[in-house]
């Protein structure tokens, strides 16, 4: 019986002594574990992020390509580095370089600022629907940086917002620009005699 008792004793120390074991073990460990734990940093998803080149509804970013701008034409048409004539697309400015027709009201301001905007620089070109129109200029969307030429030219009173179907994406943004310049009163809205259809007193032209 007394054998008994004392195995019973001898075993119950031995349980504790592992308890005691495992739970200085246990508050020694569990610092080493938080600040590997602290250290971790989980590995970063790859995530890509594509920056629309142009803010309308429909126009696609794949189309955007790059290019300089070697001269500018005339208000609504430059030409490029490559040689390539390029039409902006959506809008209209008074004439100053199309045979037979006189520079028109404008023009020559319109010209100055685009000239301002592009000449020489580095822009962002945007495809709508048409590649090219019926003279074989290419049909963009022309950026530099962030500036939209083509809407701004229409905001400071340079130009009008006109549609040419298929090449649409942008015509409401466009015309809101218009309407706007043309209620404060900007550029040719204030300087220039307009007729019902919203052109200067020689109608613009291509």
């Amino acid at each position: 019986m007394a054998k008994k008792i004392q195995s019973l004793f001898m075993g119950m120390c031995a349980s504790l002594i592992m308890l005691v074991i495992v739970s200085i073990f246990n508050n020694a460990l569990k610092p080493f574990v938080i600040s590997q734990l602290a250290e971790f940093q989980p590995i970063p998803s790859l995530a890509v992020t594509v920056t629309p080149a142009v803010l309308g509804d429909t126009v696609s970013t794949e189309s955007a390509e790059l290019a300089k701008v070697k001269r500018v034409v005339d208000g609504d048409t430059i030409e490029l580095e490559n040689g390539q004539k390029l039409r902006y697309i959506g809008m209209d400015t008074p004439e100053s370089v199309k045979p037979n027709t006189p520079v028109q009201c404008f023009a020559k301001a319109a010209v100055a600022r685009n000239k301002e905007l592009v000449e020489g620089k580095e822009v962002r070109l945007v495809k709508d629907v048409s590649d090219k129109d019926r003279f074989q200029r290419l049909l963009r969307y022309v950026y530099v940086d962030d500036v939209l030429v083509n809407e701004t030219l229409i905001k400071e009173g340079l130009a009008f917002s006109r549609s040419y179907p298929p090449d649409i994406s942008m015509q409401d943004q466009f015309r809101q620009a218009e309407a706007q310049a043309r209620a404060n009163n900007i550029g040719l809205w204030a300087s220039c005699t307009i007729i019902p259809k919203g052109k200067t007193e020689s109608a613009v032209g291509e």
